[in-house]
């Protein structure tokens, strides 16, 4: 007959997995429900079945034993203060430091980062995060946050299908991506995070934690088969720790634009942006040390010597004011500037509430959230001067205005103007107008 395992030894298998020793051991569990977690764990990292997969291990709130239940008996909470859905959520303690590594050749658990009041390493037991395992936690993973009850308790979790994971990142429908997804999640679900100075809202003040020995981000990660109206699905199911659900029901977030974070391929430059976009916010401007910014954004990484680091950074930089994420930038004795993208929302939104009201919805085919999209482009390339001239010529001040009108001066403009930010002329309006049949 075998010998069953000491509890101590269990607990020093847990330790030499990555587990968080300190929060098992006050749910004071049996030598043999302290192996069966162990045990659960060891079937996700090596990617088994688990014999019920509709059931998901927790911690109760309690904290004496581990609770089961099943995810097709879970009741589905309205979003808390939720971001519209072309926005993702970004964890701003997670955005102000490095979490994954963007050098092939570098191979290593953690990413660690040291400055000021902050420190930090970030990593899982099946090495450190990479570009494309950032993707999925906040393209899809962060996107899907959702609030779940059972038995009175509420639980925040994401859950998602290779398939709209896929569908989610614009990736080919391929087995390659499914099983791609299949490792970063399994990857992620170990994440586990050191933060010194961690910050959180409360009651509208800030304030801060030490996340020490081993914090993961999830409480549970694996696949569950959840039943809906047609068929039984796989989902990959994420249950996030409690500090990191916290600062997302608080809105301890930053908000952008999932479109763009979906068309930047680069992880580099897709890092870059977010980070430089967070700190920007409602700024005219935004300064920052050359040095601190390649830390914190990672390209020192790929590049160690500061001239490559910059070369490499003033690249990233060109093609996000190409494409008008930002106006402009600057390089100055040490010092990057940016200069914010000048948007004027009032006059995009003024348009499309124009556009679809009642009476025209019929004429207008493009989906609102696509026109929305296409004004925001329209701004950027040829000013807002231009474009209100075009509306008041074609809708608000001509006496049979349709929404025809405006869309055919649109597209003329588009064939015929160069993209300038110079006011457009009477003559140009003249023959938009003729064009466009008025």
């Amino acid at each position: 007959m075998p010998k069953k395992p000491k509890k101590s030894e269990l607990l020093d298998k847990a330790r030499d997995m990555g587990l968080p020793v300190s929060r098992i051991q006050p749910l004071e569990l049996s030598p043999g429900a302290l192996k069966t977690y162990i045990d659960s764990k060891i079937d996700f990292i090596e990617g088994k079945v688990f014999k019920k997969p509709t059931d998901i291990a927790l911690s109760s709130s309690e904290g004496q034993n581990l609770e089961l239940f099943d995810m097709n008996q879970l009741e589905r909470s309205t979003p808390l203060n939720p971001a519209p859905k072309q926005n993702i959520m970004v964890e701003r303690n997670l955005i102000e430091v490095p979490i994954a590594k963007y050098a092939k050749q570098i191979v290593t658990n953690w990413v660690k980062f040291k400055k000021n009041n902050i420190e930090t390493s970030v990593g899982t037991p099946h090495g450190a995060l990479n570009g494309f395992d950032e993707r999925l936690l906040w393209g899809v993973i962060a996107y899907r946050f959702q609030e779940y009850h059972h038995n009175g308790q509420s639980y925040y979790i994401s859950r998602f299908t290779s398939y709209e994971a896929m569908k989610e990142l614009k990736l080919a429908k391929t087995g390659f991506f499914r099983q791609k997804i299949n490792d970063s999640s399994k990857k992620l679900g170990s994440l586990i995070i050191n933060y010194k100075n961690f910050r959180f809202i409360e009651n509208g003040e800030k304030k801060y934690v030490e996340l020490d020995e081993q914090y993961p981000m999830f409480k549970y990660q694996g696949t569950a088969h959840v039943k809906d109206e047609l068929r039984e699905k796989s989902y990959h199911i994420f249950i996030w720790n409690d500090m990191f659900a916290y600062n997302f029901v608080n809105q301890y977030v930053k908000y952008l634009s999932k479109q763009r974070f979906v068309e930047i391929k680069d992880d580099l430059t897709r890092r870059l942006w977010m980070y430089l976009s967070c700190k920007l916010g409602a700024q005219k401007i935004y300064n920052e040390n050359i040095t601190s910014l390649l830390e914190r954004v990672g390209i020192n990484e790929v590049r160690t010597n500061k001239p490559m680091a910059t070369k490499i950074l003033k690249n990233k930089l060109s093609y996000l004011t190409e494409h008008k994420d930002f106006e402009n930038y600057r390089i100055k004795n040490d010092v990057l500037t940016i200069f914010p993208t000048r948007k004027h929302p009032e006059l995009r939104d003024r348009i499309l509430n124009w556009l679809y009201r009642d009476t025209f919805n019929k004429w207008v085919q493009t989906p609102r959230e696509i026109m929305r999209t296409k004004l925001d482009t329209l701004i950027k390339n040829y000013g807002s001067n231009k474009i209100q001239e075009v509306f008041l010529a074609t809708a608000e001040y001509h006496a049979a205005p349709h929404p025809t009108h405006f869309l055919r001066a649109v597209k003329e403009l588009e064939n015929t103007v160069d993209p300038v930010t110079t006011q457009i002329t009477h003559s140009e309006i003249q023959k938009l107008k003729k064009k466009a049949g008025l």
